[in-house]
């Protein structure tokens, strides 16, 4: 005999009630759309595509940096400085060098 899951037994990571789960699950009821959703994703191992959402979004969240030498130490300490401040910001770095 197969055990059924329960719905409090559903993976933490739907960050849903168990009450707005067990809504979901009934017939008679269409539930919210967003609540399909984070079931699907949460089933589906869903990880969000950084490069689409830029394309959909217009926005990269890339930051690039091109710096004259990077074996000076002066140089090194800017772009390490401009890395720690992108990340903070949720940005990434990208470092080039111009020699």
């Amino acid at each position: 005999m197969d055990k059924s899951t329960l719905v409090t037994e559903a993976p933490p990571v739907l960050a849903i009630s168990a009450a707005k789960g067990a809504k979901a699950l009934k017939v008679d009821e269409l539930p919210n759309i967003m609540t399909l959703k984070k079931i699907a994703a949460a089933t589906l191992s869903y990880e969000r595509n950084s490069m689409a959402s830029g394309m959909r979004s217009g926005r990269s969240g890339l930051l690039a940096i091109i710096i004259p030498d990077i074996t000076n130490p002066f140089w090194a300490e800017v772009t390490r400085g401009a890395q720690d401040r992108a990340i903070r910001e949720g940005y990434s770095l990208l470092v080039f060098s111009s020699d």
